[in-house]
């Protein structure tokens, strides 16, 4: 039999530049940072403008998407199905932020005030002190491990895992766990799955990964060219090279 497979439709990329790609209900998304732009590809396919150059975006289990800008500072919301995003929290002027979610909730990184806040349709909430202090070029991972957050620092090659458990509930975060890793290493990520932290060495093109304790749990040799880390809606972390 012949097959009866053939394009329906297609969509022109928005943008020259390689998307972070979320799949999640209502998805996938295609977020183009640079040119801020959203494209989903499930129904209703849509590209959403904005507005701004954007972080590394984050989606909740019921398909909303969350965009950081890096320009302004907002943290917006596109829920699923929605055509327009909404800006429901602001980072104060100056200061730069990370999106990551804590029990597939959206918390913001204030990178230069070294504080965690949840975020919500009221804007954000009661920032918590992360116990350590941040660079610039921090990166944080995706969700939390066991309640808490991984959030590597590449000009000191360390990994730090910071308490959630206090977020919302006007506590105080508990002492993060510090971690070195590899002081010749180059690394990328972190991403994470509800029990483990998964970071790429790019200089020797190995996956290393940890425990919400700062416990490494095995490191693999990775083939090919630069590893590339990403989170499924399976919840396992895939290694693209």
């Amino acid at each position: 039999d012949k097959s009866t497979l053939g394009v329906e439709s297609s969509i022109t990329p928005p943008a020259a530049e390689t998307p972070s790609v979320l799949e999640v209900a209502g998805g996938p998304y295609l977020v183009y940072r640079n040119a801020g732009r959203i494209v989903r590809l499930g129904d209703p396919v849509a590209t959403v403008a904005a507005g701004g150059p954007l972080a590394t975006p984050v989606a909740t289990s019921d398909g909303t998407l969350w965009v950081y800008r890096i320009d302004t500072g907002a943290v917006c919301e596109l829920p699923r199905g929605a055509a327009t995003p909404t800006c429901p929290a602001q980072l104060p002027a100056g200061h730069s932020g990370l999106l990551a979610l804590a029990d597939d909730r959206p918390v913001v990184l204030d990178v230069t005030a070294d504080t965690l806040s949840p975020v919500s349709k009221d804007g954000l909430g009661e920032p918590v002190a992360i116990g350590v202090k941040l660079p610039a070029t921090a990166l944080v991972a995706n969700t939390s491990v066991d309640g808490r957050l991984a959030v590597a620092d590449p000009d000191r090659n360390q990994l730090h895992l910071i308490d959630t458990t206090g977020l919302g509930k006007d506590g105080r975060a508990g002492h993060p766990v510090s971690v070195d890793l590899p002081k010749d290493g180059r690394f990328s990520g972190p991403v994470a799955t509800t029990h483990v932290v998964a970071l790429v060495d790019e200089t020797r093109n190995e996956v290393r990964t940890y425990d919400s304790h700062g416990t490494l749990k095995g490191t693999k040799k990775v083939p090919g060219g630069r590893p590339r880390l990403a989170h499924g809606q399976d919840d396992r972390v895939y290694v693209d090279s």
